[in-house]
């Protein structure tokens, strides 16, 4: 993926980020990427830097379906909890013809290497993460993506297709990768399918394997992107059968040998985590009695996260999210 780089120029604990220690600001326009040839025109790019970027951790911010970049950037806590210890790259869809949706559920979207003409989706997102770490110099090792629904499934693809990019991702309401047998002519029903009917005979084998076969060859000796699911179990638009799914899809990939290690966090929350030796390789939050969307709420020793939303999208959850997220990134 680095080539694509080339080709254009040539053609902490949660409490202690949910203040953050930055100044906030505004997102900026990343030009190199939104005047790139090959780019998704259907995609924008946006960023956030601090004073002094060098070697800095990237995160990659995508919206849901009907958002744009700077309105999950404000909502979601991130703007709230940005500090001087990493940049931001919000990437904002534009294909109104899918209601602003990243189109997961696009095979042409989300497959890596094809040499057309415009770059997928997925590689023009890896495109503008290349040139925003050229720009500023920032640290390449750690790059990391999240995302609420729409934006959650391209998080999972990323995560698959360039485990060479990424070293972590944090789905929000999201979906397994290669939730089913995905269409580029008819992708809405099959997309609706794995959000409402997911399946449940797979088994964590075969789960896995759709991400090995694709991304196997691109993981470098083997290391894949550790990963947080952020799910509610009363999500009525994609069902929490998907976290279910998803949590069998990557223990396969990361810890096949790793058992499950269960406790209850504040607001009920239950926490899964599968760890070898002191890192934590997946962790999967289940949030009780929580709908579809991104949990700003806080409990009252933490200020400042993210912004209740009348539309739905942005819900209390008595947990930041975004900060909880920061911490498994290591950003502290």
């Amino acid at each position: 993926m680095r080539t694509l780089f080339k080709q254009v120029f040539l053609g902490l604990s949660i409490c202690a980020f949910a203040s953050g220690t930055g100044k906030a600001q505004d997102l900026i326009e990343l030009e190199a990427y939104n005047n790139a040839p090959k780019a998704s025109v259907m995609l924008k790019a946006f960023y956030a830097v601090p004073e002094n970027p060098e070697n800095k951790p990237l995160v990659v911010l995508l919206h849901g379906c009907g958002q744009d970049a700077q309105k999950y950037w404000e909502k979601s806590g991130w703007k709230s909890i940005y500090s001087d210890k990493f940049a931001v790259l919000a990437i904002e869809n534009r294909n109104a013809l899918f209601k602003n949706c990243f189109q997961w559920f696009v095979p042409n979207e989300i497959e890596r290497g094809r040499h057309r003409s415009t770059y997928s989706q997925a590689e023009s997102i890896v495109l503008a993460v290349e040139l925003l770490q050229e720009k500023f110099s920032l640290d390449k090792q750690r790059t990391y993506v999240t995302g609420l629904s729409a934006g959650a499934g391209m998080s999972v693809a990323l995560l698959a297709t360039y485990p060479d990019v990424f070293e972590a991702g944090a789905p929000v309401a999201g979906l397994p990768y290669q939730c089913d047998t995905l269409s580029n002519l008819y992708p809405i029903p099959v997309a609706q399918k794995c959000m409402q009917n997911p399946k449940t005979n797979v088994s964590a084998q075969e789960w896995g394997r759709r991400v090995i076969t694709v991304g196997g060859k691109y993981a470098p000796e083997g290391k894949w992107p550790r990963m947080a699911v952020w799910h509610g179990n009363a999500d009525k638009t994609v069902a929490y059968q998907n976290a279910i799914n998803l949590e069998n899809q990557w223990r396969t990939v990361v810890c096949p040998s790793c058992s499950p290690i269960k406790e209850r966090m504040e607001s009920g929350i239950q926490r899964t985590t599968y760890r070898t030796g002191n890192q934590s390789l997946l962790e999967v939050y289940t949030l009780p009695n929580f709908p579809h969307a991104l949990p700003v709420g806080s409990p009252p020793s933490v200020k400042g996260c993210g912004v209740v939303d009348k539309d739905g999208w942005f819900e209390d959850g008595g947990i930041c999210s975004s900060s909880a997220i920061a911490t498994f990134f290591g950003l502290d």
